[in-house]
């Protein structure tokens, strides 16, 4: 696929679609998902961010899907936001041996004001360094929070997936979410942070989402205390996460993350 290139995130190539407006999604940031996905941010200099994220097992197979079958997903964050209620990936490949993934993807949905949309002629074409722990389910590490209100009967996560992309001395992209024993019939539920370095190679969390069923949704707000960073070894830190899903506002409190690399 040829594709606009982008260098920045923590992989390299492009995501393109043409949005609701007509207007051109052409994404500055393009970031792999190590518990499964892909990201492409535009205009992040500018402020004004819109994203799509389109989501997906890490064990998908090659071809074509149908959007909210199988654990897939895609979700729009823009003027108009919300996830897809139908669409599809195709022509996916995904070298896992040489980390890279590219696909085609088209998703109709409906935002919180229950206001039609559509994305099409969808395009990725994603390569990521390998990471050094794509996938982590052990006790070493950890990360819940309380959800107020309860959202779908869930009262609090409690991840069963840590992962992180990114060199172990610098990881830009980390996501936990819990997958088994979720109640509403929710598959997945957790949150994933974006970080950047300063000078000094100390980390902060430019970005934050939470995670509803491999999707994707942009904090309303946020805010993280106690980052505790020990290069290669530990990362550490808790947070609040506000957002709205289904037109409800959520908030995830006394949130933890505590990361061992």
């Amino acid at each position: 696929m040829s594709v606009l290139n982008t260098q920045t995130g923590n992989a390299s190539g492009a995501m393109t679609a043409t949005l609701p407006t007509g207007e051109q999604f052409i994404a500055q940031d393009v970031w792999f998902d190590p518990l499964g996905g892909v990201l492409g941010i535009r205009n992040p200099a500018q402020g004004v961010e819109e994203f799509i994220y389109i989501g997906f097992p890490l064990d998908i197979k090659d071809g074509d899907h149908t959007l909210g079958e199988g654990g897939t997903s895609a979700y729009l964050g823009s003027d108009v936001s919300g996830p897809a209620h139908s669409g599809v990936i195709q022509s996916l490949v995904w070298n896992r041996e040489e980390c890279g993934v590219a696909g085609k993807f088209d998703f109709k949905g409906k935002d919180e004001y229950a206001r039609d949309f559509q994305v099409s002629k969808g395009v990725f074409d994603i390569a990521y360094e390998k990471p050094a722990s794509a996938l982590q389910r052990n006790t070493a590490s950890a990360a819940s929070a309380v959800i107020v209100p309860a959202l779908k009967n869930n009262t609090k996560f409690n991840a069963n997936e840590q992962g992180y992309n990114g060199d172990r001395e610098r990881p830009t992209f980390v996501a936990v979410k819990q997958s088994i024993g979720l109640e509403g019939g929710l598959l997945a539920l957790g949150a994933v942070f974006l970080l950047e370095y300063d000078q000094n190679n100390q980390p902060s969390v430019k970005r934050a989402f939470a995670s509803v069923n491999h999707g994707l949704i942009m904090a309303d707000d946020y805010a993280i205390t106690q980052l505790a960073w020990a290069p290669g070894r530990a990362l550490s830190f808790a947070f609040t996460l506000a957002f709205h899903y289904n037109a409800q506002p959520f908030t995830f409190q006394e949130g933890h993350v505590d990361l061992k690399l």
